[in-house]
């Protein structure tokens, strides 16, 4: 949720799910992973390149984050 109109793809979320306001739980449901952060346990390797406007990189610093709070092997 955090990432609602940070990348290219917002006008096809809001085409397909509806703006964050109406479609709260669906955005949750759809953000499994990073909510439920604290189950993962296999080490795990993020990439993302300054260049890479497609994936913003702070996606993969936060989950790095969550990952190191819950105290998983990154």
């Amino acid at each position: 949720m955090s990432f609602y109109r940070a990348d290219q793809y917002i006008i096809q979320f809001v085409h397909e799910i509806g703006p964050l306001r109406k479609a709260f739980d669906t955005y949750v449901k759809i953000s499994y992973a990073f909510l439920q952060a604290d189950r993962i346990k296999t080490p795990t390797l993020f990439l993302g390149g300054e260049r890479h406007f497609n994936v913003p990189v702070r996606g993969g610093r936060k989950m790095y984050q969550t990952l190191i709070w819950n105290r998983n092997p990154v």
